[in-house]
């Protein structure tokens, strides 16, 4: 991991260790547009997993063992828009939608699982 990415990671833990967050200027709440707590660390869970994805292709193309990609970072609300819609909708992607994708897989994973 470079430098500014391990900044980034610790000033992350910091903010949210000290509860130092953003206000929200928003009067929704998850449970207003039909989200579950269940369903906001879902989604919470996509975007993480797009990120560390992202740091581990550039510990691999720095190790010589991939090519050159440029991550998703900062697109990872797209998670929320893979959620929103079926995983049968069309859906027109390029390279920073990896929480998209990710997304979608889970939904896939659920329509073929058998309980």
């Amino acid at each position: 991991m470079s430098d500014r990415n391990q900044l980034v990671k610790e000033n992350f833990i910091n903010f949210v260790r000290s509860g130092n967050l953003p206000t929200s200027n928003s009067l929704l709440t998850p449970e207003a547009v039909g989200l579950s707590n269940q369903a906001v660390i879902d989604l919470f869970e996509t975007q993480v997993m797009s990120r560390h994805l992202d740091l581990q292709s550039r510990v691999m193309q720095k190790k010589g063992q991939s090519f050159y990609t440029i991550g998703s970072s900062g697109h990872e609300g797209n998670a929320a828009y893979a959620k929103a819609f079926r995983h049968t909708d069309m859906a027109f992607l390029h390279y920073r939608s990896g929480a998209f994708v990710i997304q979608r897989s889970k939904q896939l994973v659920r329509a073929n699982t058998t309980i």
